[in-house]
């Protein structure tokens, strides 16, 4: 267990694991308001240390977490039919967590209920989209960004149209 006191210049990164509760001056401090990644405090009582530049001590386990972004394998390139569904998967890593962004031919992809959807995964980011249509058919690259940088993959999604076999007077069926 390791001591830390913050001064208004430092900052703190506490992850949802890690915080188990915040004393001041020695009681339970009940006006620490947490919003995951992010740890605001309400510096607002009388009670708060002497030393002005100290806005928060605390002890928790500390690991050696260094920073930085990754990208952990190119994005995979899908040739489909029309109707179909296909996944696209963002594999990237980083501390802190990266922002997922992805694009089709450099435009945002917009989200559509039930048919086009993106989310976060363990592992980065999937965008789906269901019904393909021949219109889907594109570049799509998916932008992750942190505090270290931005790392970006693209994939090809090509919808093949595939049309029904027509019946030819004079032929079996």
């Amino acid at each position: 267990m390791n001591r830390q006191t913050a001064t208004s210049a430092d900052y703190i990164k506490v992850s949802r694991h890690s915080l188990s509760a915040w004393k001041r001056s020695g009681f339970p401090e009940s006006r620490v308001l947490a919003h995951i990644p992010t740890l605001v405090l309400d510096l607002s009582g009388s009670e708060f240390p002497q030393d002005p530049s100290v806005i928060a001590t605390s002890s928790w386990n500390i690991s050696d977490g260094s920073f930085f972004i990754r990208l952990e394998a190119p994005m995979n390139n899908i040739t489909t039919s029309l109707g179909h569904t296909a996944e696209l998967f963002c594999r990237v890593s980083g501390n802190p967590p990266p922002v997922v962004r992805w694009l089709k031919n450099d435009a945002p992809v917009v989200q559509e209920p039930r048919r086009i959807s993106y989310r976060s995964t363990p592992y980065g980011s999937r965008l789906r989209i269901r019904n393909l249509d021949t219109t889907d058919t594109g570049y799509f690259q998916c932008m992750a960004t942190n505090t270290q940088g931005t790392v970006s993959t693209t994939g090809v999604l090509f919808v093949k149209f595939d049309p029904l076999p027509t019946l030819l007077p004079g032929r079996p069926t």
